[in-house]
């Protein structure tokens, strides 16, 4: 009787402690459609008939914008940037739709421009050039002093006089070229900028200089048109006593 009990007490350990075969086989099932499912996954990725976001983007059949597609892949950034939808600050500026100013498209891209300053501008101011065409004082050369008188005028025909100085001051001089420059501002609302050089061959030995200038006056109108740093390039061609070139540009 005391075996027969140890047996069952045994069966019944040996039952608590063993894996239901029915659990056993329903994980067997579970695995194998996990198995499945993941080869299937995998099969379909190579398959010519999946495509990943990055190959719609770049064959153009991404259900994302052309946008999204350009910042997250490079794809479509020249189809976005051509579309109707962009436009370039040019565009824009041209449009008048711009978020910057008048001033900053015009200077900028040459659109939205006035023909006078809406405000104020420096103006860098260089000569250049200089050259004797007739024998000064009987010995081919000058002492040379040069200056310009600038006239900022507006449309109203209002006048500010800005005056550069002597920008070149030599002795003995026949021919002189470099970059003698000074810097100045142009006042709102300017609309015409006229230039007028003056030519001194100073002269030590007697009462007064001789004047070579031409006292003729070379104007720019309608400088609210030019771009930043947009050079002019002038010169004195009606004096026949000496060359005189100069240049300027507002910023």
């Amino acid at each position: 009787m005391r075996l027969l009990f140890l047996s069952f007490f045994a069966l019944f350990l040996f039952a608590c402690t063993t894996e239901s075969p029915f659990e056993s086989v329903q994980e067997d099932i579970e695995d194998e459609i996990s198995w499945d499912i993941d080869r299937d996954v995998e099969l379909y990725k190579s398959s010519s008939s999946y495509q990943s976001e990055s190959e719609k983007c770049r064959l153009g059949t991404s259900a994302y914008s052309d946008s999204w597609c350009c910042y997250n892949y490079g794809y479509q950034c020249y189809t976005y940037s051509s579309s109707s939808s962009y436009q370039s600050e040019s565009e824009k500026c041209r449009l008048g739709t711009s978020a910057y100013s008048d001033s900053y498209c015009c200077s900028t891209y040459g659109y939205q421009c006035k023909s006078y300053l809406e405000s104020s501008k420096s103006m860098k101011f260089c000569l250049t050039y200089f050259e004797t065409e007739n024998n000064w004082d009987g010995l081919g050369v000058g002492d040379p002093e040069i200056s310009f008188t600038i006239y900022a005028i507006t449309s109203a025909g209002q006048s500010s006089t800005i005056y550069t100085g002597k920008l070149l001051d030599k002795d003995n001089t026949k021919f002189w070229s470099g970059n003698s420059c000074t810097t100045k501002t142009i006042p709102a609302l300017t609309q015409t900028i006229k230039v007028c050089p003056t030519v001194i061959d100073e002269d030590v030995s007697s009462d007064g200089d001789d004047n070579y200038s031409s006292r003729m006056c070379y104007s720019v109108s309608s400088i609210g048109y030019l771009k930043d740093y947009d050079e002019q390039e002038q010169s004195d061609y009606w004096n026949s006593d000496c060359t005189v070139k100069w240049e300027w540009y507002l910023y």
